[in-house]
């Protein structure tokens, strides 16, 4: 179950601009690879970081997300409202997953952002971009 009240602000925020940009294309639905062109849009989030410690080029990943959302088929006319694909349901349900498994109270963008590189091409590896993450989380949570 999606409890919005569970996200931090930030990852709402990405929700938002995800389901802006599939609006904007005129998709049907919300899709994974909308909210991970929005997170590799923000050049200091923590999902370009991400993939630049685990060796990839950032901007080529979101060349390529890019490309991702506008293979998406377009609606005409648009939707008068979107919901989330079953995919993009199912990469939120495994971030919270892993929410709970870390014991976090509110899904943070970084668990968005880990999950959803493995949903799409993003020519890193997964296990360099989760060491990656793990090593982020625990300097914040040193702090």
């Amino acid at each position: 179950m999606l409890d919005p009240n569970s996200f931090t602000e930030k990852s709402r925020q990405a929700l938002v601009a995800a389901q802006q940009l599939a609006q904007s294309h005129a998709h049907p639905q919300v899709e994974p690879a909308h909210l991970a062109l929005v997170l590799f849009q923000d050049e200091a989030g923590l999902a370009r970081r991400l993939v630049e410690k685990a060796g990839a080029d950032p901007r080529e990943v979101e060349r390529q997300l890019d490309q991702l959302v506008r293979a998406i088929p377009s609606q005409s006319p648009p939707p008068a409202q979107l919901g989330l694909s079953s995919d993009l349901a199912r990469v939120i349900q495994d971030a919270q997953k892993a929410q709970t498994k870390q014991g976090d109270s509110h899904l943070a963008v970084f668990s968005a952002s880990l999950v959803t590189p493995a949903r799409v091409k993003t020519g890193a590896s997964l296990r360099s971009a989760s060491s990656a993450a793990t090593s982020s989380r625990r300097r914040v949570m040193a702090r």
